[in-house]
């Protein structure tokens, strides 16, 4: 990852950009050209991002909008190296993000009609709120308090896909893609960001993958914190508390492990709210030195893992239960596990903890500002290559805003000017942010 990075430069205008973050990525020269229109195309202000309405728009006569569709076609279906551009987005993101400290985790579903696009399936999604025929996104964000962006995006295979080589085959799916646990997925785009040097000290993600006790050993065995979510029916070890130590070893017989039921007895984290003092639970402001404040009210306990306690596992070591109850609800609405260190404010834990819905803003604008889920394709490559573009117009975007952040209304009025050669569409979209 180049750490170097002339943002001022490089993000002067969409052409600088696009011919740079694509240089050296593909076999043909002339995918290069295909691909700066292909972003330029997800920038544009148009209700519907595929390729027929974005060639219209940027065609400058209308015999010339089936030649831009067809050039926007090939880009999504030329061999081209989406691991290289990403590396390079990852230095665009860091360098932007100046403070830059979480890796937020989550995925998001994009309804999908038909069997044949990649990775399509009845299968619940959080943006509808139900089970429907969707194609799932897990995707891991850079984020400070006050930016974030994708690094990486990669589809859910359902086991279905999996185990059904021909209809893979149909959707070109290589042989060797195998089923992944979202978990899994999210640990691996974790490794691929850490090994090209990008700096984060805290993984953040929800209780889909917070109650994955190995994706917390995971996200800890690379040596950072984390503070994911949990569901109330996680349970825990109280502080001072475990299972019985096991009987001593006869001469015969296999090793004895620690002895569960015995005098203590783990716990769920939704009672385990219930237990705590009137004086465990304190006001957080979640919005330090906002114009609208946020507050809720947290309390944070010192708890041990006790995931599999009743086949003899020993606890995990010690962490941060953090619970929010917010005072006008009759229970508490988030629990979360952390390995912050000990000694971490209760304020720093709540604020950290909640920092996730940051990810949510992200999908929003990916869906509604660059069109992540507009594409029609139905190939594997394609599918993943238009993640790749729309990361780009996305991260684009975000550093658009870092180096030219909009004038506070008590000093003008008027929007800044444009950059002199950046396209009409990320211009619209830009001085609408």
């Amino acid at each position: 990852m180049d750490t170097n990075l002339d943002l001022d430069a490089l993000c002067s205008d969409l052409p600088t950009f696009s011919w740079w973050l694509f240089d050296g990525c593909m076999h043909q020269a002339r995918t290069r050209v295909h691909l700066g229109t292909c972003v330029e195309a997800r920038l544009h202000d148009i209700r519907r991002k595929t390729h027929q309405p974005c060639g219209l728009q940027l065609a400058q006569t209308e015999a010339d909008a089936d030649a831009l569709r067809q050039r926007i076609n090939r880009g999504y279906l030329a061999e081209w190296d989406d691991g290289a551009v990403r590396e390079r987005l990852y230095g665009v993101a860091s360098a932007a993000i100046t403070a830059g400290f979480a890796l937020i985790i989550d995925d998001t579903g994009i309804e999908k009609k038909g069997t044949k696009s990649p990775g399509v399936q009845r299968q619940y999604t959080g943006t509808a709120g139900k089970v429907t025929n969707c194609q799932i996104i897990v995707s891991t964000h850079l984020a400070s308090h006050d930016a974030s962006a994708a690094l990486e995006m990669d589809l859910y295979l359902p086991r279905v896909w999996c185990e059904d080589r021909e209809r893979c085959q149909e959707a070109g799916i290589p042989d060797e893609v195998a089923f992944r646990t979202k978990p899994e997925i999210a640990l691996a785009q974790v490794r691929r960001i850490l090994d090209s040097g990008v700096g984060a000290s805290v993984v953040l993600a929800d209780a889909g993958y917070g109650d994955d006790t190995s994706f917390r050993a995971g996200i800890a065995a690379k040596g950072l914190h984390y503070a994911v979510g949990v569901s109330g029916t996680v349970k825990v070890w109280r502080a001072g508390e475990g299972p019985d130590p096991p009987k001593p070893r006869s001469r015969k017989g296999p090793t004895p492990t620690l002895r569960f039921p015995g005098k203590f007895q783990p716990v769920e984290v939704r009672d385990y709210a219930k237990e705590l003092a009137a004086a465990s639970w304190a006001p957080v402001d979640l919005r330090p030195g906002a114009k609208n404040p946020r507050t809720s009210r947290f309390a944070a306990v010192r708890v041990r893992s006790a995931h599999r306690a009743v086949a003899g596992r020993a606890p995990g070591d010690e962490e941060w239960l953090i619970i929010e109850w917010p005072a006008d609800e009759d229970a508490p609405t988030h629990y979360f596990l952390s390995n912050l260190p000990a000694d971490t404010p209760l304020a720093e834990l709540a604020i950290t903890a909640k920092l996730r819905w940051r990810v949510e803003r992200d999908y929003q604008d990916g869906k509604q500002q660059v069109g992540l889920d507009h594409y029609e394709g139905r190939t594997w490559t394609g599918f993943n290559h238009h993640l790749t573009i729309c990361m780009a117009a996305m991260t684009f975007l975000v550093t658009s805003q870092a180096l030219f952040p909009p004038q506070p209304a008590a000093e003008s009025r008027q929007r800044p000017p444009a950059a002199p050669s950046a396209p009409a569409g990320p211009a619209r979209l830009l001085s609408a942010l």
